[in-house]
């Protein structure tokens, strides 16, 4: 997951450090502890599975394993919310988090390709203007309005 930490609060560490505290160093999802290894493939529905124990390499062909990272995501997934508070934030394995944001990342996608051309890509500001523009979010709330999903602001 590419990070811009540009968009996130100047106190993002601190924040980051209290919500791992939080969740006693483990996802709180699924309750995969940080930096722990576990084995990650594919099932049959080309799903991926991680889990602690060693799989039947009969049953799998590739399987490997990976370390545990804990990331803190956004719940309402506005990572450019200054004023964020800790129950609005949660620490995820990636696993969990790109599992939690895909419908975010598909709506977003969506969102682009509807917006002028003049607008850079999802940065609200429009190369004709030296101002921000309302652009991206003006679109998404009618994306969202249109597919009858609930928006926060």
């Amino acid at each position: 997951m590419p990070i811009d930490y540009k968009k996130y609060p100047p106190n993002w560490s601190e924040i980051r450090k209290r919500i791992l505290e939080r969740s006693e160093n483990k996802c709180e999802c699924c309750g995969l502890e940080n930096h722990s290894e576990i084995f990650s493939y594919k099932d049959f529905d080309n799903k991926t599975i991680w889990q602690k124990e060693e799989p039947h390499n009969w049953l799998f062909d590739k399987i490997k394993k990976v370390k545990v990272v804990l990331t803190i995501a956004h719940l309402d997934h506005d990572e450019t919310n200054h004023n964020v508070t800790d129950d609005r934030l949660k620490a995820m394995c990636k696993l969990c988090h790109l599992r939690y944001d895909v419908e975010e990342k598909k709506l977003r996608k969506r969102t682009f390709q509807g917006l002028s051309e003049n607008c850079q890509k999802g940065s609200n500001y429009c190369s004709q203007s030296s101002e921000n523009c309302d652009c991206w979010e003006k679109h998404r709330k009618q994306v969202c309005k249109n597919l009858k999903i609930s928006f926060k602001t």
